[in-house]
Order: structure tokens, then C-alpha cells, then sequence
């Protein structure tokens, strides 16, 4: 079965800055400044290429889309207190 080049779905902002998307730094300010979403993989930041594309295609990610990124990727790291606060915030009953 000859092998197949697929290239990953998740990149490092290295590799990201290497293919184009944008200088290191930038990367690293759009992702603190919540306009680009990324996964934290251990001690690691990874960028997914879909958000990449969107964010060059679209002119950027939109905040809502971004919050919704790390809620759903971080939700299980959450403790009783950040829920409650989480739920206050989204305007659900904070217990």
C-alpha cells in the first residue's frame, strides 16, 4: 500500500509561520488577543489549519467563535468554581 502524504490538521505556530500564515510573533499576539484559536497539547500551542485559513480567508475569527474554540477544548479542565463562574458569565444560574 504505497503511503499517503496528508498533511496534519494541527500545526505548531513555527510550522504555521513557515507556511506563510503570518510571522511567529503575530501569531502569538492573535492568539492572546483571542482573534485566533489555538490548542494547547501539553506544554505546547498548536494551531488548527482550518482556523489559519479562515483567519486569512475571513479577515479573521470572530470572538464568539474563538471563546467557543477554547471552551469546548478546555470544558473538562474546568473545576466546580470556574463552571459557576462560567455559568454566571453566559447568564445561567452560577451555583
Amino acid at each position: 500500500m504505497p503511503a499517503t502524504s496528508q498533511s496534519p490538521t494541527i500545526i505548531s505556530i513555527p510550522e504555521a509561520a513557515a507556511r506563510g500564515y503570518a510571522s511567529e510573533a503575530t501569531l502569538r499576539r492573535y492568539i492572546r488577543a483571542g482573534r485566533l484559536p489555538a490548542v494547547r497539547i501539553g506544554h505546547r500551542v498548536k494551531l488548527r489549519v482550518t482556523d489559519l485559513d479562515a483567519h486569512v480567508d475571513g479577515g479573521g475569527v470572530s470572538p464568539v467563535d474563538s471563546a467557543i474554540a477554547v471552551l469546548t477544548d478546555h470544558a473538562e479542565d474546568l473545576d466546580e468554581a470556574r463552571r459557576g463562574r462560567l455559568r454566571a458569565l453566559l447568564g445561567g444560574d452560577a451555583a
